[in-house]
Protein backbone atom coordinates (compact mmCIF):
# COMPACT_ATOMS: atom_id res chain seq x y z
CA UNK A 1 0.00 0.00 0.00
CA UNK A 2 2.88 2.35 0.03
CA UNK A 3 2.95 5.41 -2.36
CA UNK A 4 6.29 3.48 -4.09
CA UNK A 5 4.15 1.00 -5.44
CA UNK A 6 1.56 3.64 -6.95
CA UNK A 7 4.63 5.54 -8.00
CA UNK A 8 3.33 4.99 -11.90
CA UNK A 9 -0.05 5.88 -11.79
CA UNK A 10 0.85 8.60 -9.05
CA UNK A 11 3.17 10.13 -11.80
CA UNK A 12 0.73 9.92 -14.41
CA UNK A 13 -2.30 12.07 -12.25
CA UNK A 14 0.70 14.63 -11.58
CA UNK A 15 1.33 15.20 -15.49
CA UNK A 16 -2.65 15.61 -15.72
CA UNK A 17 -2.96 17.75 -12.75
CA UNK A 18 0.25 19.90 -13.72
CA UNK A 19 -0.76 19.94 -17.05
CA UNK A 20 -4.38 21.59 -16.07
CA UNK A 21 -3.25 24.02 -13.92
CA UNK A 22 -0.15 25.52 -16.45
CA UNK A 23 -3.49 25.51 -19.00
CA UNK A 24 -5.83 26.81 -16.75
CA UNK A 25 -5.09 30.11 -16.42
CA UNK A 26 -4.62 30.64 -20.18
CA UNK A 27 -7.81 29.13 -20.72
CA UNK A 28 -10.09 30.68 -18.26
CA UNK A 29 -8.01 33.85 -17.14
CA UNK A 30 -8.66 37.28 -17.94
CA UNK A 31 -7.38 36.79 -21.61
CA UNK A 32 -10.04 33.63 -21.80
CA UNK A 33 -12.73 35.64 -20.30
CA UNK A 34 -12.21 38.71 -23.12
CA UNK A 35 -12.21 36.61 -25.75
CA UNK A 36 -15.82 35.37 -24.22
CA UNK A 37 -17.02 38.67 -24.02
CA UNK A 38 -16.03 39.89 -27.39
CA UNK A 39 -19.27 41.40 -29.34
CA UNK A 40 -22.32 39.24 -30.67
CA UNK A 41 -23.20 40.70 -33.56
CA UNK A 42 -26.35 38.24 -33.97
CA UNK A 43 -27.79 36.84 -30.87
CA UNK A 44 -29.11 33.24 -31.84
CA UNK A 45 -32.56 32.42 -31.43
CA UNK A 46 -33.50 29.46 -28.95
CA UNK A 47 -35.76 27.06 -30.79
CA UNK A 48 -36.75 24.44 -28.09
CA UNK A 49 -36.90 24.74 -24.47
CA UNK A 50 -36.13 21.06 -22.48
CA UNK A 51 -39.11 20.20 -19.49
CA UNK A 52 -37.84 20.01 -16.52
CA UNK A 53 -38.53 17.20 -14.63
CA UNK A 54 -37.86 17.73 -11.40
CA UNK A 55 -41.06 20.79 -10.06
CA UNK A 56 -39.79 23.85 -8.20
CA UNK A 57 -41.53 24.57 -5.14
CA UNK A 58 -44.23 28.48 -5.09
CA UNK A 59 -43.77 28.83 -1.61
CA UNK A 60 -39.85 29.31 -1.73
CA UNK A 61 -40.19 31.39 -4.83
CA UNK A 62 -43.22 33.47 -2.39
CA UNK A 63 -40.06 33.58 0.05
CA UNK A 64 -37.40 35.44 -2.53
CA UNK A 65 -40.18 37.81 -3.25
CA UNK A 66 -40.33 39.06 0.59
CA UNK A 67 -36.70 38.99 0.54
CA UNK A 68 -35.39 35.93 2.69
CA UNK A 69 -33.12 33.76 0.30
CA UNK A 70 -32.54 30.21 1.57
CA UNK A 71 -30.10 28.36 -0.38
CA UNK A 72 -27.43 25.52 0.55
CA UNK A 73 -28.92 25.46 4.51
CA UNK A 74 -28.02 29.31 4.85
CA UNK A 75 -30.90 31.73 4.63
CA UNK A 76 -29.68 35.41 3.73
CA UNK A 77 -31.61 38.87 3.94
CA UNK A 78 -32.04 40.29 -0.12
CA UNK A 79 -32.86 44.06 -0.49
CA UNK A 80 -33.86 46.29 -3.62
CA UNK A 81 -30.81 45.70 -5.15
CA UNK A 82 -30.64 41.78 -5.48
CA UNK A 83 -28.81 38.90 -4.14
CA UNK A 84 -26.15 39.37 -6.97
CA UNK A 85 -24.74 42.57 -4.97
CA UNK A 86 -24.20 40.81 -1.74
CA UNK A 87 -20.87 40.16 -0.99
CA UNK A 88 -20.61 38.89 2.41
CA UNK A 89 -22.00 35.60 1.99
CA UNK A 90 -21.08 32.10 2.52
CA UNK A 91 -19.55 30.11 -0.80
CA UNK A 92 -21.96 27.25 -0.71
CA UNK A 93 -25.42 30.22 -0.53
CA UNK A 94 -23.10 31.65 -3.40
CA UNK A 95 -22.39 28.67 -5.54
CA UNK A 96 -26.25 27.69 -5.14
CA UNK A 97 -26.98 31.36 -6.19
CA UNK A 98 -24.87 31.51 -9.47
CA UNK A 99 -26.31 27.96 -10.31
CA UNK A 100 -29.84 29.33 -11.03
CA UNK A 101 -31.47 26.51 -9.55
CA UNK A 102 -33.84 28.89 -7.61
CA UNK A 103 -35.28 29.88 -10.82
CA UNK A 104 -37.35 25.99 -10.69
CA UNK A 105 -39.09 27.57 -7.89
CA UNK A 106 -40.46 30.79 -9.83
CA UNK A 107 -41.14 28.18 -12.70
CA UNK A 108 -43.20 26.38 -10.47
CA UNK A 109 -45.05 29.13 -8.67
CA UNK A 110 -46.13 29.93 -13.09
CA UNK A 111 -47.52 33.83 -12.64
CA UNK A 112 -46.73 36.85 -14.52
CA UNK A 113 -45.08 38.19 -10.49
CA UNK A 114 -42.59 34.90 -10.83
CA UNK A 115 -42.07 35.27 -14.99
CA UNK A 116 -40.90 39.18 -13.86
CA UNK A 117 -39.32 38.48 -10.65
CA UNK A 118 -37.38 35.93 -12.36
CA UNK A 119 -36.40 37.92 -15.91
CA UNK A 120 -35.31 41.01 -13.42
CA UNK A 121 -33.01 38.94 -12.12
CA UNK A 122 -31.39 37.01 -14.68
CA UNK A 123 -31.15 40.59 -16.39
CA UNK A 124 -29.55 41.40 -13.07
CA UNK A 125 -26.75 39.03 -13.46
CA UNK A 126 -26.19 39.17 -17.45
CA UNK A 127 -25.43 42.86 -16.47
CA UNK A 128 -22.74 42.06 -14.31
CA UNK A 129 -19.10 41.17 -15.75
CA UNK A 130 -18.96 37.60 -16.40
CA UNK A 131 -16.59 35.10 -15.39
CA UNK A 132 -15.58 37.58 -12.76
CA UNK A 133 -17.92 36.35 -9.64
CA UNK A 134 -16.24 34.34 -6.68
CA UNK A 135 -16.93 31.27 -8.97
CA UNK A 136 -16.88 33.02 -12.20
CA UNK A 137 -14.10 29.96 -13.07
CA UNK A 138 -16.09 27.32 -12.14
CA UNK A 139 -16.96 25.11 -15.21
CA UNK A 140 -19.73 23.04 -13.39
CA UNK A 141 -21.92 25.40 -12.16
CA UNK A 142 -21.55 27.35 -15.60
CA UNK A 143 -22.92 24.29 -16.94
CA UNK A 144 -25.50 24.23 -14.28
CA UNK A 145 -26.84 27.89 -15.04
CA UNK A 146 -26.73 27.45 -18.91
CA UNK A 147 -28.78 24.37 -18.33
CA UNK A 148 -31.21 26.20 -16.16
CA UNK A 149 -31.71 29.12 -18.45
CA UNK A 150 -33.00 26.77 -20.77
CA UNK A 151 -35.39 24.87 -19.23
CA UNK A 152 -36.81 28.17 -17.93
CA UNK A 153 -36.77 30.11 -20.98
CA UNK A 154 -41.02 29.51 -21.36
CA UNK A 155 -41.19 31.60 -17.79
CA UNK A 156 -38.30 33.98 -19.04
CA UNK A 157 -39.93 34.78 -22.27
CA UNK A 158 -43.60 35.06 -20.32
CA UNK A 159 -44.59 39.15 -20.81
CA UNK A 160 -40.36 40.19 -21.67
CA UNK A 161 -39.72 42.50 -24.13
CA UNK A 162 -38.24 42.00 -27.77
CA UNK A 163 -34.62 42.99 -26.15
CA UNK A 164 -34.71 40.42 -23.67
CA UNK A 165 -34.44 37.42 -25.93
CA UNK A 166 -31.13 39.20 -27.53
CA UNK A 167 -29.43 39.70 -23.96
CA UNK A 168 -30.15 35.95 -23.35
CA UNK A 169 -29.04 34.73 -26.64
CA UNK A 170 -25.55 37.07 -26.06
CA UNK A 171 -25.75 35.05 -22.50
CA UNK A 172 -25.78 31.79 -24.45
CA UNK A 173 -23.11 32.60 -26.94
CA UNK A 174 -20.56 34.05 -24.04
CA UNK A 175 -20.98 31.48 -21.98
CA UNK A 176 -20.58 29.16 -25.05
CA UNK A 177 -17.40 30.53 -25.78
CA UNK A 178 -15.75 30.61 -22.42
CA UNK A 179 -17.02 27.04 -21.76
CA UNK A 180 -15.37 25.77 -25.24
CA UNK A 181 -11.92 26.94 -23.52
CA UNK A 182 -12.43 26.19 -20.08
CA UNK A 183 -13.94 22.63 -19.81
CA UNK A 184 -10.69 20.58 -20.84
CA UNK A 185 -8.53 21.87 -17.72
CA UNK A 186 -11.24 21.96 -15.38
CA UNK A 187 -10.32 20.17 -12.07
CA UNK A 188 -13.49 18.14 -11.67
CA UNK A 189 -14.27 15.14 -14.09
CA UNK A 190 -17.81 15.98 -13.15
CA UNK A 191 -17.81 19.51 -14.15
CA UNK A 192 -15.90 18.64 -17.67
CA UNK A 193 -19.14 16.06 -18.03
CA UNK A 194 -21.59 18.64 -17.67
CA UNK A 195 -19.79 21.28 -19.66
CA UNK A 196 -19.48 18.79 -22.29
CA UNK A 197 -23.20 18.27 -22.11
CA UNK A 198 -24.25 22.32 -21.71
CA UNK A 199 -22.07 22.87 -25.04
CA UNK A 200 -24.61 20.19 -26.88
CA UNK A 201 -27.53 21.53 -25.35
CA UNK A 202 -26.70 25.00 -26.41
CA UNK A 203 -25.59 23.34 -30.31
CA UNK A 204 -29.25 21.45 -29.78
CA UNK A 205 -31.15 24.35 -29.10
CA UNK A 206 -30.09 27.59 -30.97
CA UNK A 207 -30.76 28.71 -33.50
CA UNK A 208 -26.84 29.08 -34.85
CA UNK A 209 -26.02 25.48 -32.80
CA UNK A 210 -25.81 23.45 -36.43
CA UNK A 211 -22.45 23.88 -37.29
CA UNK A 212 -21.13 23.53 -33.87
CA UNK A 213 -23.34 20.43 -33.27
CA UNK A 214 -20.70 17.47 -34.57
CA UNK A 215 -18.13 18.85 -32.64
CA UNK A 216 -19.72 19.58 -29.56
CA UNK A 217 -21.61 15.91 -30.25
CA UNK A 218 -18.13 14.14 -30.62
CA UNK A 219 -16.68 15.69 -27.73
CA UNK A 220 -19.62 14.78 -25.26
CA UNK A 221 -19.36 11.25 -26.08
CA UNK A 222 -15.72 11.14 -25.71
CA UNK A 223 -15.94 12.53 -22.06
CA UNK A 224 -18.78 10.20 -21.49
CA UNK A 225 -17.08 7.14 -22.15
CA UNK A 226 -14.19 8.24 -20.30
CA UNK A 227 -16.37 8.59 -16.84
CA UNK A 228 -19.27 5.87 -17.27
CA UNK A 229 -18.81 2.63 -15.89
CA UNK A 230 -20.14 -0.57 -17.67
CA UNK A 231 -22.90 -0.40 -15.83
CA UNK A 232 -23.90 2.68 -15.61
CA UNK A 233 -22.03 4.03 -12.57
CA UNK A 234 -19.82 7.30 -12.69
CA UNK A 235 -15.88 6.25 -12.39
CA UNK A 236 -15.42 8.48 -8.89
CA UNK A 237 -17.78 5.58 -7.57
CA UNK A 238 -19.92 7.70 -5.82
CA UNK A 239 -23.92 7.45 -6.18
CA UNK A 240 -24.46 11.21 -6.20
CA UNK A 241 -23.12 12.00 -9.61
CA UNK A 242 -25.86 8.90 -10.84
CA UNK A 243 -29.15 11.51 -11.09
CA UNK A 244 -26.42 14.45 -12.41
CA UNK A 245 -25.78 13.08 -15.28
CA UNK A 246 -28.88 10.86 -16.17
CA UNK A 247 -31.06 14.31 -15.61
CA UNK A 248 -28.49 15.77 -18.19
CA UNK A 249 -28.81 13.06 -20.59
CA UNK A 250 -32.64 13.19 -20.55
CA UNK A 251 -32.18 16.54 -21.32
CA UNK A 252 -30.39 16.03 -24.49
CA UNK A 253 -32.80 13.34 -25.33
CA UNK A 254 -35.33 15.87 -25.21
CA UNK A 255 -32.94 18.02 -27.47
CA UNK A 256 -32.48 15.73 -29.76
CA UNK A 257 -36.16 14.78 -30.20
CA UNK A 258 -37.27 18.28 -30.71
CA UNK A 259 -34.70 17.93 -34.05
CA UNK A 260 -36.32 14.35 -35.28
CA UNK A 261 -33.58 13.18 -34.57
CA UNK A 262 -32.45 10.23 -32.42
CA UNK A 263 -29.76 10.52 -29.89
CA UNK A 264 -26.33 8.59 -30.46
CA UNK A 265 -26.06 5.61 -29.70
CA UNK A 266 -24.30 5.55 -26.34
CA UNK A 267 -26.73 8.23 -24.88
CA UNK A 268 -29.71 5.78 -25.45
CA UNK A 269 -27.49 2.99 -23.93
CA UNK A 270 -26.20 5.07 -21.21
CA UNK A 271 -29.76 6.40 -19.90
CA UNK A 272 -30.81 2.71 -19.91
CA UNK A 273 -27.65 1.96 -17.22
CA UNK A 274 -27.87 4.66 -15.55
CA UNK A 275 -31.76 3.85 -15.12
CA UNK A 276 -31.14 0.28 -13.29
CA UNK A 277 -28.05 1.73 -11.60
CA UNK A 278 -30.28 4.62 -10.25
CA UNK A 279 -32.89 2.25 -8.66
CA UNK A 280 -30.25 0.06 -6.95
CA UNK A 281 -29.00 2.91 -4.91
CA UNK A 282 -32.36 3.24 -4.12
CA UNK A 283 -33.00 2.30 -0.17
CA UNK A 284 -36.28 3.34 -0.12
CA UNK A 285 -38.54 6.34 -1.89
CA UNK A 286 -36.08 7.68 -3.35
CA UNK A 287 -32.95 8.30 -0.39
CA UNK A 288 -29.28 6.94 -2.03
CA UNK A 289 -26.91 5.36 -0.66
CA UNK A 290 -24.51 7.77 0.59
CA UNK A 291 -20.58 6.17 -0.33
CA UNK A 292 -17.27 7.71 -1.76
CA UNK A 293 -18.21 11.23 -1.43
CA UNK A 294 -22.38 11.02 -2.15
CA UNK A 295 -24.07 13.56 -0.52
CA UNK A 296 -27.96 14.30 0.40
CA UNK A 297 -29.81 13.88 -2.69
CA UNK A 298 -33.67 15.04 -3.02
CA UNK A 299 -35.33 12.12 -2.78
CA UNK A 300 -38.02 13.95 -5.03
CA UNK A 301 -35.93 14.21 -7.78
CA UNK A 302 -34.37 10.28 -7.87
CA UNK A 303 -38.32 9.54 -8.26
CA UNK A 304 -38.88 12.10 -10.66
CA UNK A 305 -36.01 10.55 -12.90
CA UNK A 306 -37.00 6.82 -12.19
CA UNK A 307 -40.57 7.61 -13.21
CA UNK A 308 -39.29 8.53 -17.10
CA UNK A 309 -37.89 4.32 -17.22
CA UNK A 310 -40.23 2.98 -18.61
CA UNK A 311 -39.49 -0.26 -18.23
CA UNK A 312 -38.72 -0.17 -14.38
CA UNK A 313 -36.92 -3.27 -14.37
CA UNK A 314 -35.89 -4.31 -11.43
CA UNK A 315 -31.97 -4.02 -10.22
CA UNK A 316 -29.63 -7.04 -9.78
CA UNK A 317 -27.77 -7.93 -6.61
CA UNK A 318 -24.37 -6.89 -7.70
CA UNK A 319 -23.09 -3.73 -9.32
CA UNK A 320 -20.18 -5.60 -10.98
CA UNK A 321 -18.16 -2.74 -12.33
CA UNK A 322 -19.00 -0.01 -9.63
CA UNK A 323 -18.01 -2.50 -6.85
CA UNK A 324 -21.39 -2.35 -4.35
CA UNK A 325 -23.49 -5.28 -3.39
CA UNK A 326 -27.37 -4.89 -2.67
CA UNK A 327 -29.41 -7.18 -0.74
CA UNK A 328 -33.06 -6.74 -0.47
CA UNK A 329 -35.87 -8.83 1.08
CA UNK A 330 -39.68 -7.61 2.29
CA UNK A 331 -39.34 -3.80 3.05
CA UNK A 332 -35.30 -3.89 4.13
CA UNK A 333 -32.70 -3.08 1.61
CA UNK A 334 -28.30 -3.27 1.95
CA UNK A 335 -26.31 -1.57 0.12
CA UNK A 336 -22.53 -2.56 0.65
CA UNK A 337 -19.08 -1.07 -0.87
CA UNK A 338 -17.17 -3.91 -2.00
CA UNK A 339 -14.07 -1.98 -4.34
CA UNK A 340 -11.35 -0.99 -3.53
CA UNK A 341 -10.10 3.19 -4.44
CA UNK A 342 -11.43 4.19 -8.13
CA UNK A 343 -8.95 5.46 -10.83
CA UNK A 344 -6.58 8.06 -9.03
CA UNK A 345 -7.92 10.47 -11.71
CA UNK A 346 -11.54 9.99 -9.67
CA UNK A 347 -10.71 9.26 -6.38
CA UNK A 348 -10.09 12.68 -5.28
CA UNK A 349 -13.80 12.60 -2.98
CA UNK A 350 -13.55 8.85 -2.41
CA UNK A 351 -13.87 7.26 0.86
CA UNK A 352 -11.90 4.66 2.38
CA UNK A 353 -15.32 2.65 3.07
CA UNK A 354 -14.66 -0.54 2.32
CA UNK A 355 -16.85 -3.67 3.36
CA UNK A 356 -19.04 -0.50 5.10
CA UNK A 357 -22.49 -0.96 4.43
CA UNK A 358 -26.13 1.19 4.98
CA UNK A 359 -29.24 -0.47 5.69
CA UNK A 360 -33.29 0.57 5.41
CA UNK A 361 -36.34 -0.82 6.69
CA UNK A 362 -39.36 0.34 4.59
CA UNK A 363 -37.69 3.16 3.63
CA UNK A 364 -36.99 4.73 6.94
CA UNK A 365 -32.41 4.58 7.71
CA UNK A 366 -31.42 2.72 9.75
CA UNK A 367 -27.49 1.96 9.62
CA UNK A 368 -25.49 4.20 7.61
CA UNK A 369 -21.96 5.72 6.51
CA UNK A 370 -21.35 9.25 8.28
CA UNK A 371 -21.90 10.83 4.69
CA UNK A 372 -20.08 13.74 2.94
CA UNK A 373 -19.75 17.44 3.18
CA UNK A 374 -19.81 19.09 0.54
CA UNK A 375 -17.18 21.99 1.16
CA UNK A 376 -13.51 20.30 0.56
CA UNK A 377 -12.24 23.03 2.64
CA UNK A 378 -14.57 22.46 5.18
CA UNK A 379 -12.76 20.75 8.92
CA UNK A 380 -14.74 17.47 8.63
CA UNK A 381 -14.80 16.97 4.81
CA UNK A 382 -11.29 14.88 6.01
CA UNK A 383 -12.93 13.35 8.43
CA UNK A 384 -15.95 12.08 6.80
CA UNK A 385 -13.60 9.78 3.84
CA UNK A 386 -11.61 7.91 6.97
CA UNK A 387 -12.68 4.21 8.01
CA UNK A 388 -14.34 5.31 11.12
CA UNK A 389 -17.16 7.33 9.39
CA UNK A 390 -18.18 4.41 8.07
CA UNK A 391 -20.23 1.24 9.15
CA UNK A 392 -17.33 -1.12 8.98
CA UNK A 393 -14.22 -2.45 11.00
CA UNK A 394 -10.72 -0.37 12.14
CA UNK A 395 -7.73 -1.24 13.16
CA UNK A 396 -6.27 1.24 15.46
CA UNK A 397 -6.42 4.56 13.60
CA UNK A 398 -5.38 3.24 10.10
CA UNK A 399 -7.99 3.30 7.01
CA UNK A 400 -8.34 0.54 5.10
CA UNK A 401 -6.47 2.59 2.44
CA UNK A 402 -4.00 5.78 2.00
CA UNK A 403 -4.56 8.94 1.54
CA UNK A 404 -1.89 10.15 -0.97
CA UNK A 405 0.66 12.95 0.50
CA UNK A 406 2.90 14.80 -1.27
CA UNK A 407 2.51 18.41 -0.75
CA UNK A 408 0.30 21.00 -2.89
CA UNK A 409 0.77 18.87 -5.81
CA UNK A 410 -1.70 16.53 -4.43
CA UNK A 411 -3.75 18.80 -2.50
CA UNK A 412 -4.29 19.90 -6.47
CA UNK A 413 -6.01 16.64 -6.81
CA UNK A 414 -8.14 16.44 -4.07
CA UNK A 415 -5.63 13.99 -1.67
CA UNK A 416 -6.72 10.69 -3.83
CA UNK A 417 -6.85 7.54 -2.22
CA UNK A 418 -4.22 4.80 -3.00
CA UNK A 419 -3.79 1.58 -3.38
CA UNK A 420 -3.55 -1.63 -4.35
CA UNK A 421 -6.59 -2.96 -2.20
CA UNK A 422 -7.79 -6.06 -3.17
CA UNK A 423 -11.65 -6.53 -2.42
CA UNK A 424 -12.99 -9.52 -2.87
CA UNK A 425 -17.29 -11.28 -2.61
CA UNK A 426 -18.52 -14.25 -2.95
CA UNK A 427 -22.57 -14.61 -3.28
CA UNK A 428 -24.37 -17.42 -1.83
CA UNK A 429 -27.88 -16.75 -3.14
CA UNK A 430 -29.92 -13.83 -3.44
CA UNK A 431 -29.59 -12.92 0.56
CA UNK A 432 -25.89 -14.18 1.77
CA UNK A 433 -22.57 -12.83 0.66
CA UNK A 434 -18.85 -12.96 2.23
CA UNK A 435 -16.59 -9.96 1.27
CA UNK A 436 -12.65 -9.66 2.05
CA UNK A 437 -10.26 -7.06 1.90
CA UNK A 438 -6.43 -6.53 2.43
CA UNK A 439 -5.95 -2.90 3.37
CA UNK A 440 -5.12 -4.13 7.02
CA UNK A 441 -2.30 -7.09 5.54
CA UNK A 442 0.46 -4.16 4.97
CA UNK A 443 0.67 -3.24 8.87
CA UNK A 444 -1.67 -6.17 10.60
CA UNK A 445 -0.54 -8.61 8.78
CA UNK A 446 -4.32 -9.60 8.35
CA UNK A 447 -7.18 -9.93 6.02
CA UNK A 448 -10.61 -8.61 7.29
CA UNK A 449 -13.58 -10.92 5.92
CA UNK A 450 -17.21 -10.04 6.58
CA UNK A 451 -20.37 -12.48 6.39
CA UNK A 452 -23.58 -10.96 5.98
CA UNK A 453 -26.91 -13.07 5.58
CA UNK A 454 -30.42 -11.25 5.47
CA UNK A 455 -33.48 -13.08 5.94
CA UNK A 456 -35.71 -13.80 3.27
CA UNK A 457 -38.22 -11.79 5.18
CA UNK A 458 -36.21 -9.42 5.78
CA UNK A 459 -36.30 -9.12 9.67
CA UNK A 460 -32.63 -10.03 10.38
CA UNK A 461 -29.80 -9.72 9.01
CA UNK A 462 -26.59 -11.74 10.57
CA UNK A 463 -23.39 -11.06 10.31
CA UNK A 464 -19.89 -11.93 11.26
CA UNK A 465 -16.52 -10.11 10.92
CA UNK A 466 -13.30 -12.04 11.06
CA UNK A 467 -9.57 -10.81 10.84
CA UNK A 468 -7.45 -13.95 9.76
CA UNK A 469 -3.59 -14.17 9.44
CA UNK A 470 -1.93 -13.83 5.96
CA UNK A 471 1.17 -16.34 7.40
CA UNK A 472 1.02 -19.48 8.54
CA UNK A 473 1.70 -18.33 12.40
CA UNK A 474 -1.05 -18.82 14.38
CA UNK A 475 -2.16 -16.47 17.12
CA UNK A 476 -1.35 -13.26 15.38
CA UNK A 477 -1.10 -10.42 18.14
CA UNK A 478 -2.68 -7.26 16.20
CA UNK A 479 -0.58 -4.72 17.94
CA UNK A 480 -3.68 -2.00 18.00
CA UNK A 481 -7.48 -2.02 19.14
CA UNK A 482 -10.06 -3.09 16.92
CA UNK A 483 -13.22 -1.28 16.50
CA UNK A 484 -16.76 -2.11 14.93
CA UNK A 485 -18.78 1.00 14.22
CA UNK A 486 -22.21 0.64 13.00
CA UNK A 487 -23.20 4.53 12.94
CA UNK A 488 -26.88 5.34 13.15
CA UNK A 489 -29.29 7.12 11.37
CA UNK A 490 -30.00 10.94 13.46
CA UNK A 491 -33.70 9.66 12.93
CA UNK A 492 -32.92 6.69 15.21
CA UNK A 493 -33.46 6.76 18.90
CA UNK A 494 -31.52 3.99 20.77
CA UNK A 495 -30.73 3.07 24.32
CA UNK A 496 -29.41 -0.17 25.98
CA UNK A 497 -31.72 -2.95 27.06
CA UNK A 498 -31.33 -4.78 30.70
CA UNK A 499 -29.59 -7.68 28.54
CA UNK A 500 -26.98 -5.82 27.51
CA UNK A 501 -28.93 -5.69 23.59
CA UNK A 502 -29.11 -2.61 22.35
CA UNK A 503 -33.07 -1.23 20.96
CA UNK A 504 -33.26 0.83 17.98
CA UNK A 505 -36.42 2.83 17.06
CA UNK A 506 -36.81 3.76 13.38
CA UNK A 507 -38.62 6.96 12.26
CA UNK A 508 -41.29 5.17 11.18
CA UNK A 509 -42.00 3.62 14.60
CA UNK A 510 -40.20 0.24 14.16
CA UNK A 511 -38.51 -1.41 16.70
CA UNK A 512 -34.86 -3.37 16.27
CA UNK A 513 -32.50 -4.81 18.56
CA UNK A 514 -29.06 -5.04 17.90
CA UNK A 515 -26.91 -8.11 19.33
CA UNK A 516 -23.47 -9.50 19.65
CA UNK A 517 -22.03 -12.99 20.84
CA UNK A 518 -19.52 -12.49 23.52
CA UNK A 519 -18.61 -9.07 22.95
CA UNK A 520 -19.91 -5.87 24.81
CA UNK A 521 -21.75 -3.34 22.32
CA UNK A 522 -22.49 0.44 23.60
CA UNK A 523 -23.65 3.81 22.20
CA UNK A 524 -21.30 6.28 21.47
CA UNK A 525 -21.67 9.66 20.08
CA UNK A 526 -21.03 10.02 16.18
CA UNK A 527 -21.79 12.59 13.99
CA UNK A 528 -23.92 12.67 10.59
CA UNK A 529 -23.41 15.00 7.95
CA UNK A 530 -26.89 15.71 6.49
CA UNK A 531 -28.46 17.71 3.69
CA UNK A 532 -26.85 20.44 4.45
CA UNK A 533 -23.50 18.81 4.74
CA UNK A 534 -23.67 20.35 8.28
CA UNK A 535 -22.04 18.02 10.55
CA UNK A 536 -25.73 16.64 12.83
CA UNK A 537 -25.43 15.11 16.09
CA UNK A 538 -26.06 11.09 16.20
CA UNK A 539 -25.36 7.89 17.82
CA UNK A 540 -22.93 4.90 16.51
CA UNK A 541 -22.62 0.96 17.99
CA UNK A 542 -19.42 0.62 18.97
CA UNK A 543 -18.05 -2.79 19.79
CA UNK A 544 -13.94 -2.02 20.63
CA UNK A 545 -11.70 -4.68 21.37
CA UNK A 546 -8.31 -4.49 22.50
CA UNK A 547 -5.41 -7.12 22.99
CA UNK A 548 -6.76 -8.99 19.54
CA UNK A 549 -4.86 -12.11 18.63
CA UNK A 550 -5.63 -13.68 14.67
CA UNK A 551 -7.92 -15.41 13.74
CA UNK A 552 -10.45 -13.19 15.32
CA UNK A 553 -14.86 -13.46 14.54
CA UNK A 554 -17.19 -11.29 16.43
CA UNK A 555 -20.79 -12.33 15.28
CA UNK A 556 -23.59 -9.85 15.28
CA UNK A 557 -27.08 -8.96 14.31
CA UNK A 558 -29.89 -6.56 14.11
CA UNK A 559 -33.71 -8.71 14.55
CA UNK A 560 -36.33 -6.72 13.89
CA UNK A 561 -39.34 -6.71 16.89
CA UNK A 562 -42.83 -6.02 16.44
Amino acid sequence: MAIVGNFGSLFRLFADVAGRQLVSPLRTGRLARLRALRPVSTPPALLFSPARLMAGDPGRARAYYSGEWQLAGHTIAVGADGPFARADVPDAWQRQLERFVWLADFQAANSDLAAAQARFLVEDYLARPLFATRNGRNVGIAAERVLQWLMSAPLLFRGAESRFASQLGRGFVRHARWLRRAVAPAPEPLDRLRGRAALLALALCLSDGRKRLDRAQKTFLAELDSQLLADGGHASRDPSALPVILDDLLLLRQAYGHLGRAPPKPINEAIERLFVLLRFFDMGEGRLARFNGGGWVNPDWVQALLAEDATAGQPAGLAAASHYLRLAAGDCVLLADVGGPPRLAFSGHAHAGALSFEMSAEGDPLVVNCGAARDPASTVFGLSRVSAAHSTLTIGDRSSVQFARAGGLLEWAGRPLIGPLNVSIEREGPHRAIMTHDGYTAPFGVIHERSLILAPDGRSLAGIDRLTSTGRRPGLQIDAPVTLRFHLHPAVEAWPSRDGSLILATNGGRRWRFVVDGHHAELTDSLYLGRTGDPLATRQIEIALSEVTAPLAVEWGFVYEN
